[in-house]
């Protein structure tokens, strides 16, 4: 291909992508829950409420040193939980699972989904 013919190919390709784009609508968001430590699953039980995993923030327990063996190394904790959230209110409802994460509590490695049956099991 000539790079005349190029230019125009080019040229007619951005007129037809940019005719038929509709501006973006700005989408909304509503914030359901917060405070939660490094949110992993989500899942609905059979009366709508939604339940969500946290990893946690680890803690003081051993730490071990990272997989890759570099890096700042890992701690144990027990602060992985599982939280209900109910008409606009959270409520853990089961805490004190494992979770191993850096020492400022990120990247947390715990809990991490959620599912329920047909029978909200």
């Amino acid at each position: 291909m000539k790079p005349k013919q190029v230019t125009i190919t080019f040229i007619t390709f951005c007129i037809a992508a940019f005719s038929g784009m509709k501006a973006a609508e700005a989408a909304s968001f509503s914030v359901l829950a917060d405070g939660l430590d490094n949110a992993g699953g989500l899942s609905f039980d059979s009366d709508g409420s939604l339940y969500v995993t946290e990893a946690g923030t680890g803690g003081n327990g051993a730490c071990v040193p990272p997989p890759s063996g570099q890096g700042d190394s890992l701690c144990y904790g027990t602060s992985g939980a599982v939280t209900k959230i109910e008409n606009g209110k959270t409520k853990r409802v089961l805490t004190g699972l494992p979770s191993l994460a850096l020492p400022d509590g990120t990247g947390a490695a715990g809990p991490r989904d959620i599912q329920f049956d047909a029978t909200g099991k």
